[in-house]
């Protein structure tokens, strides 16, 4: 039998050889940690276990599911895809190929709409525009539970929209197994169509990442074989769908709404004209770990 050192050894070996020849066209790749989290998973184990028990012994079915993922793995499809999850801001999510995967960066949106929240605040709409896993809108309203506690949370209205119903399918899931399904309207829909948003809330927030890739641009290859398209693909420049969210949130930031969005390397220039022409002064831009800009603040 196999033992769990074995396995460790076994999947480096593979990995390590799949992508050597693929470094340059891949977005991320470890052969070693990769090889490891998947051990972990088949295992339900974590990392420290597995090392200090490595002479363990291993039941046929177990090894038989580890070289299973890790044959999707060797065909470049992201570990997130092949666990269903992907730990985002403290929080363990379910994804698949109807979605994107949560990123790191994006957690700068969380971070700065969480600063437009505080004890006083008596009334609040808060939107996620475009909400995939959901790993925004449920963030923040984790994290406002956290902070504030869960009766909090009736003091405004939360919604999350979707043009995509597969994507819509898979935020139901997550809501439900954080228990806020109650909480947050998920509604089928571009942008914020349709939707009836009051002026007289103390807070009206709206938070985004839209898809931001300039069409025919190459991705790496477990990016672009296995995301979903229209969620990465936005126009000749990358700019449609932002151009389109300012069109439909501007009037609202005219009356004191704020919104937060994340968008792509050297798209700053051509952000700040259009929210410039659409509510008539420069957005607030944030740059990311890399120092890069990242993420555009928009309204009072």
């Amino acid at each position: 039998m196999a033992t769990i050192e074995d396995l460790r050894n076994y999947g480096y070996r593979i990995l390590a050889d799949v992508f050597k020849t693929q470094a340059d066209n891949l977005a991320y790749y470890d052969p070693r940690l990769d090889a490891d989290v998947i051990l972990q998973f088949v295992v339900k184990k974590d990392l420290a276990y597995i090392i200090i028990n490595a002479e363990e012994e291993l039941e046929e079915n177990v090894v038989r599911q580890y070289k299973e993922l890790l044959d999707r793995r060797k065909l470049f499809e992201p570990v997130a895809y092949i666990l269903g999850q992907k730990e985002f801001y403290g929080i363990n999510f379910y994804v698949d190929k109807r979605v994107l995967i949560p990123r790191p960066e994006t957690e700068l949106v969380i971070d700065q709409a969480l600063k437009c929240f505080n004890k006083e605040t008596s009334s609040f709409f808060l939107c996620d525009i475009g909400v995939g896993s959901g790993a925004i809108v449920l963030s923040i309203v984790h994290e406002l539970c956290r902070r504030f506690g869960r009766d909090y949370l009736q003091r405004g209205k939360i919604v999350a929209t979707d043009i995509s119903e597969d994507a819509l399918s898979v935020f139901s899931i997550n809501c439900s197994r954080l228990g806020y399904t109650s909480l947050i309207s998920a509604i089928n829909t571009n942008i914020i169509q349709g939707l009836e948003i009051s002026k007289n809330n103390s807070l009206c927030l709206f938070v985004s990442n839209p898809p931001y890739v300039m069409d025919g641009q190459q991705l790496a290859r477990d990016i672009s074989g296995y995301e979903p398209t229209t969620a990465l693909y936005s126009g000749p420049d990358g700019l449609d769908a932002i151009r389109a969210l300012m069109q439909q949130t501007s009037a609202h930031m005219n009356s004191g709404a704020k919104l937060i969005f994340e968008f792509g390397e050297s798209q700053a220039t051509g952000i700040n004209g259009i929210v410039i022409e659409h509510v008539g002064k420069e957005p607030v831009f944030l740059k990311d770990l890399a120092g890069i800009n990242r993420i555009c603040m928009v309204g009072s």
